[in-house]
């Protein structure tokens, strides 16, 4: 009886369920997807074993996770298919042919919106294949997507490591060669998990290919390519990478940490070692070259191809610096040992310290720029080198400073010794001497040595030598004023000595202002220098009524015959006469009025070139100062004239004034082609004032100003100081100030 009873209530109790659900199925074709999953869920927490309801819940699951992205959507995919593996389960179990044959009108609809507009009535075989169909393919889903969903997370993560390990290292290291410079156990570390990541990256983008190629996930069909990392910092930087597109492009960050370990263990190890191996037979070079005063050995020099790699490796390098000055301080101390100086004063002595003088500007220049390239980050790319040789980077400043104290020490010595040579080289064997320094001709005695001029000796007869100029023959020409006792004017004679001593000839030469007239002027020799057939002189012949000037260029030969004598057109005071034998033609200098220049007021200084016949060729009177004209010398590619000034005009017209306060001054320097184009005019920067005296080439390399600090008005009276406490400057073609002692 009590069983019955509970039948009864159960029977109740579907009888009442399906008459609710009768409500509902009307209704479930008009709701949304989402909408029917609520209603059938809410339906079933009341009738939990209706099997139409299960049925279509089934359905709807199943919908979700077939529709759902299981990369994206993986455990909304994951939990709707876990529900449709329970709920077909269900179905199985409470959908029977009796069920169906009992309601069929709610199957039919559910297999028409499958497609089958066509269906009047459902088979039980066709449900129940469906049913069993929908829990397989859950049951698959279940199994073959949580593998394909690892495999594909972890290429996606350990290539996301890869990345960012790669990015952080390019933000480090600003270069590749930095990279390869700086490589230590840390970098080694960091190049180690960027493989790690990368390849495990790989291996796990190849099982998610292996399993989606037997198990295709909807929309996905990926193919990969692998592209080398070839131009550091631009290419490897993607921070992100979609996996999830239809090609996958990935870096090669394993073969790059390959390549990356293989420069460093192969070409930048060789470096390193051929460094050391070339620093450590430079030093043993340079100590048996201090010990030894014979048999130097061959200067070790940088090999091309270790200069080649630190160039590239070790960009504006310290240690390649201190490479090239070792290997220029090889030469330059065996140059120092192997040449010595003569007794005197000589033009190869004053070449020779030049020289030197130019070594050591180098070999400092060098130093500097090693000094200057000395830092941490240059020192952390050797830090092994230096720390062995140098006991790191406080040993190797110390090394440049102790270098460059020796340095300065050889420069001042070198300077010292240049500036005595120079102011007392010997000139005499550019000139004929004898132990009387006379000579005799007739009656007459006349000088081989320069005096000052004396206004009464003059009026006694005296002849007073302005030139003596020796031939590489051996024979000599000597020249100078005199006052002609039946004349009572001064005249310019020339007395050409042979080379045995005697005197050939003796010329007198007067020139007349007037044609006209026959001795109306005093003749004064302006300048004088020796050409291939005999002398050249400048003479200034001055009216002895009227005053007025004229100056005329006089060539002799070796008889003592007059070949040209041309009348100059300008009127200024001859300064200076160079032959230039390379052209077999000569170049003039005038400046100012008289004799004493007038350095107070602004003046020209003209610059005329003739030829053998004395016809101008070119001519520069574009030249303007206050100041003094000291001399000219020829160069290679022109001319160099020098002297002192106050103010000057340059080639372009703009003034120059010294940096003094009143009445002070500075040399000068101005360079013309040959064709007497200004090239530059340049005022010398001194310290203190510096009056220009004498100026002296060795070659075109060693030109040397010399002069006092003394004012111009007795700068212009007088001469260099005999003693030590004179200027000098060594200078060059350039004009370029090499040596300054004062």
């Amino acid at each position: 009886m009590r069983n019955l009873l509970i039948i009864m209530f159960l029977m109740s109790s579907q009888v009442h369920a399906q008459r609710k659900f009768r409500d509902l199925f009307p209704l479930l074709s008009q709701f949304s997807a989402e909408r029917q999953k609520n209603e059938l869920k809410e339906y079933l927490s009341t009738d939990a074993n209706h099997p139409n309801a299960n049925f279509r819940l089934a359905l709807l699951y199943e919908a979700n996770y077939k529709n759902a992205d299981p990369l994206i959507e993986y455990k909304f995919a994951m939990a709707n298919a876990e529900q449709a593996i329970n709920l077909f389960f269900k179905s199985k179990i409470l959908l029977d042919e009796k069920e169906l044959k009992h309601n069929v009108e709610y199957y039919a609809p559910i297999f028409k919106a499958l497609g089958d507009n066509t269906i009047r009535t459902v088979e039980f075989d066709r449900v129940a294949s469906k049913i069993n169909s929908g829990y397989d393919s859950a049951l698959l889903f279940r199994k073959k997507i949580p593998a394909i969903y690892l495999a594909f997370t972890k290429s996606v993560n350990f290539y996301d490591q890869a990345v960012r390990t790669f990015a952080a290292v390019t933000e480090e290291f600003s270069t590749i060669e930095d990279l390869y410079m700086l490589y230590d156990e840390r970098l080694d570390h960091q190049l180690t998990n960027i493989k790690l990541s990368y390849d495990s990256s790989v291996i796990y983008l190849n099982k998610y290919l292996e399993l989606t190629s037997k198990y295709p996930i909807k929309r996905y069909q990926p193919t990969f390519q692998i592209q080398p990392v070839v131009t550091y910092r631009l290419d490897g930087l993607l921070t992100t990478i979609n996996f999830l597109g239809r090609e996958i492009s990935l870096w090669n960050y394993a073969d790059w940490v390959n390549q990356v370990r293989a420069k460093v263990n192969g070409e930048v190890a060789d470096m390193r070692k051929k460094m050391e191996i070339t620093n450590r037979k430079m030093d043993e070079n340079l100590a048996y070259i201090k010990e030894s005063a014979t048999g130097f050995p061959i200067p070790e020099k940088v090999d091309k191809q270790l200069r080649y790699n630190l160039n590239r490796m070790d960009r504006q390098s310290a240690l390649l610096s201190l490479l090239d000055y070792k290997e220029y301080k090889q030469e330059i101390e065996v140059e120092a040992k192997s040449k010595t100086l003569d007794t005197l004063p000589t033009v190869r002595n004053a070449e020779l310290l030049s020289e030197f003088i130019y070594q050591n500007r180098r070999a400092d220049t060098l130093l500097n720029e090693f000094s200057k390239r000395i830092s941490d980050l240059k020192v952390k790319k050797h830090h092994q080198f230096v720390n062995t040789t140098y006991g790191g980077a406080t040993g190797l400043k110390s090394y440049a400073s102790t270098q460059q104290a020796a340095l300065q020490v050889s420069y001042l010595n070198h300077k010292a010794v240049l500036r005595k040579n120079v102011a007392s080289m010997n000139i005499a064997e550019s000139c004929f001497s004898n132990k009387d320094e006379f000579i005799k001709f007739n009656r007459i005695t006349i000088p081989l040595v320069n005096r000052p001029l004396s206004p009464e000796s003059l009026e006694l007869g005296l002849l007073f030598t302005k030139f003596n100029k020796k031939n590489p023959d051996g024979s000599a020409y000597v020249a100078g004023i005199y006052k002609a006792s039946k004349k009572n004017l001064i005249s310019t004679y020339v007395v050409r000595i042979n080379p045995d001593g005697r005197i050939a000839w003796f010329k007198d030469v007067s020139i007349s202002i007037d044609s006209a007239a026959n001795g109306d002027s005093h003749c004064y020799l302006a300048s004088m220098v020796l050409t291939q057939e005999g002398p050249a002189m400048l003479t200034r012949s001055i009216h002895a009524s009227r005053g007025d000037v004229i100056n005329t260029f006089v060539c002799l030969n070796e008889k003592g015959e007059e070949r040209i004598r041309k009348k100059i057109e300008s009127t200024a005071y001859p300064r200076a006469l160079l032959y230039i034998e390379q052209s077999n033609s000569f170049t003039l200098v005038l400046k100012g009025l008289e004799e004493k220049e007038n350095y107070n007021s602004m003046e020209s200084i003209d610059v005329l070139g003739v030829n053998t016949h004395g016809d101008l060729i070119w001519k520069n009177t574009g030249i303007s100062l206050a100041g003094t004209f000291t001399d000219i010398v020829t160069l290679s590619d022109g001319y160099l004239l020098a002297g002192s000034y106050s103010t000057l005009n340059d080639q372009n017209g703009q003034e120059a004034r010294a940096k003094f306060s009143g009445g002070e001054y500075s040399p000068y320097l101005i360079k013309l082609n040959e064709r007497g184009v200004t090239l530059f005019l340049k005022p010398l920067s001194t310290n203190g004032i510096f009056y220009v005296h004498k100026l002296i080439k060795t070659n075109d390399m060693s030109i040397h100003l010399l002069g006092n600090k003394e004012s111009m008005e007795t700068g212009v009276a007088g001469s260099l100081n005999g003693s030590d406490n004179y200027l000098h400057i060594m200078t060059n073609r350039f004009g370029q100030c090499v040596s300054e002692s004062n």
